[in-house]
């Protein structure tokens, strides 16, 4: 049930963005990717694109992005949701 409602809310935004998307095409494509080629090749309703790049450590500051190991190609701020699970996961292991 749960990802039938998401798959509806996802193709009512898609939809209001002006993409011709369908709830199979959400299901049978799988992926956020396979379902961003779909919609880079279409015309939208005049609102901004859905498909961005983004440059590889944009999203974080530069003191973050000195304190990360060499080799590391690119990294993500995470969501406070995330915050929260690494937070549980570190307290759980004093235990």
């Amino acid at each position: 049930g749960g990802d039938s409602i998401r798959a509806v809310r996802l193709v009512g935004a898609l939809r209001a963005a002006g993409y011709d998307v369908s709830i199979p095409d959400v299901f049978r494509l799988k992926t956020v990717a396979a379902l961003a080629g779909l919609v880079a090749g279409q015309e939208h309703g005049g609102g901004p694109s859905l498909v961005v790049a983004v440059e590889p450590f944009a999203l974080i500051g530069e003191g973050d992005r000195a304190a990360l190991p060499a080799g590391v190609v690119d990294a993500y701020p995470l969501s406070l949701v995330q915050t929260g699970m690494l937070v549980e996961m570190l307290a759980s292991e004093g235990e």
